[in-house]
């Protein structure tokens, strides 16, 4: 698929990850440091074992994370999801997304992000959260293309991504439509 050539939003389906999809993770963001420093907790480098370790870890802190698949033949994008989070003192699904670079410019983080939010919504969240770092306009477009809003910003200790990093933090309402 060329990479300018934008997906239908139904041209995506998403199911949760398994184990298995470490070797996903390490072939599309293996060689993509970029990519990878664009996020609070992935490691570098990103090899199938540390893929495997690091979504072990998460399933069992309670985040639900998708694999974006293209619905036509299945292959893998990226993921979307969510997990436990707060703001303000208000309980959100925090959600993250990331989509292999060949796969990018098509929709598919937008579509696999409103899908994720469908799901958070029927297991009975109200509100959704992003945190972005500031340098990452990509991700905070396809937020606010999805009706999220910048609402301030945080400070957060990640030591893969070298110590107190700056967030901006969105948010939206899950009473309406994803």
């Amino acid at each position: 698929m060329p990479k300018n050539k934008r997906l239908d939003p139904a041209g995506v389906q998403i199911r949760l990850v398994r184990p298995d999809d470490a070797a996903y993770f390490a072939a599309l963001l293996g060689q993509d440091r970029e990519t990878i420093q664009c996020m609070a907790s992935l490691p570098w480098p990103m090899t199938e074992p540390r893929a495997r370790v690091w979504l072990e870890e998460r399933l069992e802190l309670g985040a639900r994370i998708f694999a974006v698949l293209r619905r036509t033949d299945g292959v893998f994008l990226g993921t979307a999801g969510y997990g436990p989070g707060q703001w303000q003192g208000r309980e959100a699904a925090e959600v993250g997304f990331w989509i292999g670079g060949p796969y990018r410019g098509q929709g598919a983080a937008g579509s696999g992000l409103a899908l994720a939010l469908d799901r958070a919504r029927q297991e009975g969240a109200q509100m959704a959260l992003g945190r972005v770092f500031p340098e990452n306009i990509a991700s905070a477009k396809v937020l606010t293309n999805k009706g999220f809003r910048l609402v301030g910003q945080c400070r957060e200790e990640l030591p893969l991504r070298g110590g107190l990093r700056l967030l901006d933090v969105y948010q939206r309402s899950l009473d309406d439509d994803c």
